[in-house]
Formats: structure tokens, C-alpha cells, sequence
């Protein structure tokens, strides 16, 4: 009789344990499952856009970004568009000449520690407001990620990057050089709706140390409607070894519109 009770007694706890055993398998599996699943996210950005510098100009431009995560692997593609018409204070280019500022770069992205990760990549761009006229680069590195919370994230990154470029007109620097990189990503997740990005870089030639360029973007991002910000940005474009006749710094301010899509 006593081993008849505690057979009733095992199917009772079994009868009542199997929901929450079966629920936690299934969350399991489906946790899992989404770890597995290819997750997209793209922003497309349309810009008022003001030039000093090199140019003086108001015009319209465009920037996309596309980015890819699988696991620990996360390609991210970036592009961009800017036609100037107006005066451009350098004797290379006549002032009635419509100068052409375009990227493409691509950049992938293997986290293989819980805060380290290694990256490879490559671009194109033209910026002959600055007196670029091709631009092909490759580049390979290491990033550390120090911060990283809900409100806020910092990731630095070092490596090395080759890169080939032509002038509008004949310059020192033209053809191939290596050089080393450096950079940081810092993001301010000011409320749920507005966030602070700067992301800044560096690039030196290993032989030439007076040939180096830093760039640094911040952009203020305001989500109007889901799927639709506003966003306020400024870069700072440093060459100390421009293309003759070109100066050494560029500044870009945009007013533009955000569409991101997941």
C-alpha cells in the first residue's frame, strides 16, 4: 500500500513539474534558434549638407548602412553620396566645376572573445573636393570593447591598412602605402529616443610620420516615429599632407533624415 502511495506521489510531482520542464526546454531551443537566425538592420539617411574648407557650398547627400550579424560574425556596409557645384578655394579645379565626394566601404567583424574582436575590410571613395580622385584601401585589425552597457558603449580599435591614391593632380604621396591605423567608437544613449555617436580615426604612414589624417564624425540622433529620426551631425577631415594647392582641413555639418529598417 505504502509503495503504491509514493507511485502516486511521483506521478503527482512529475504531472505538475512537466509544464514548467517542457516551457524551459522550449525557451532553450527557441533561445537557441534565435542565436542562429540572420539579423538585418539598414539606415538610409538623406542630408542637408554644408561644406567649409576646401568648398563653401550648401547641397543635398546621402549615406546607407547596412549591417549583417550571424553568431559572432557582423559585416557592416557603408556607402555614401555628395555632388558639390560652388566655389572651391584651390587652382586645380575651377570654381564652375561640380566636384564628386563618394564612398563605399565594407567592413567584417568576428567577436571571438566576450570583449575582443578582430576585423577585415576594404573601400573605394573619390572626394575631389579635397583633391582625391580614387582612393582604394584594405585593412586588418583588433578592437577591445571597455565599455559596454545600455547607456553607454566604447570600443577602440588598431591595425594595419594599405592603401593606393591618385590626385587630381600629381602628388608626393600618390600610389601605395602602409600604414597603421587607430580609432575609438563611443555611443551616449541619452534617452530611448536620442543618442550621442563619435566615431573617430586615425591613419600615419609606418615611413613617413608627417603623412597621417585623422577624421572624427558625431552625430545626434532624435527618433520622431518609429522607424524615422532626425539626425544633426559635424566631421572634422585633418590631412597634413594634402594634394597641393589643397588645405588641410574640411569640416562637414548635415541636417538629415534617418530610415531604419530591421
Amino acid at each position: 500500500m505504502k509503495s503504491y502511495h509514493k507511485l502516486l506521489s511521483v506521478l503527482a510531482v512529475t504531472w505538475l513539474l512537466f509544464p514548467a520542464l517542457s516551457g524551459a526546454q522550449e525557451k532553450a531551443q527557441e533561445t537557441q534558434t534565435a542565436s542562429h537566425r540572420w539579423k538585418f538592420q539598414n539606415e538610409t539617411t538623406l542630408n542637408a549638407t554644408i561644406l567649409t574648407g576646401n568648398s563653401d557650398s550648401i547641397t543635398l547627400g546621402g549615406s546607407e548602412k547596412l549591417k549583417i550579424k550571424k553568431n559572432r560574425v557582423t559585416n557592416v556596409f557603408t556607402s555614401g553620396v555628395t555632388y558639390v557645384r560652388d566655389d572651391v578655394f584651390n587652382d586645380a579645379i575651377p570654381a564652375t566645376t561640380s566636384s564628386r565626394n563618394i564612398f563605399v566601404r565594407d567592413k567584417v567583424i568576428w567577436d571571438f572573445g566576450k570583449k575582443t574582436y578582430t576585423y577585415v575590410g576594404g573601400g573605394w571613395l573619390t572626394n575631389q573636393t579635397s583633391g582625391i580622385n580614387h582612393q582604394f584601401d584594405g585593412f586588418t585589425g583588433l578592437g577591445y570593447k571597455l565599455l559596454e552597457t545600455p547607456k553607454h558603449s566604447l570600443s577602440v580599435e588598431a591595425g594595419y591598412q594599405f592603401e593606393r591614391q591618385t590626385g587630381v593632380v600629381p602628388f608626393r604621396n600618390e600610389g601605395v602605402t602602409h600604414n597603421a591605423s587607430f580609432g575609438f567608437d563611443y555611443l551616449l544613449n541619452i534617452t530611448d529616443k536620442t543618442s550621442v555617436e563619435n566615431e573617430t580615426s586615425a591613419v600615419m604612414e609606418a615611413r613617413n610620420a608627417n603623412n597621417f589624417r585623422v577624421s572624427s564624425t558625431t552625430q545626434l540622433k532624435v527618433e520622431i516615429i518609429k522607424h524615422l529620426a532626425l539626425t544633426l551631425g559635424f566631421k572634422l577631415q585633418f590631412d597634413n599632407s594634402p594634394v597641393p594647392s589643397f588645405r588641410k582641413l574640411d569640416t562637414v555639418s548635415t541636417t538629415g533624415l534617418t530610415f531604419t529598417f530591421e
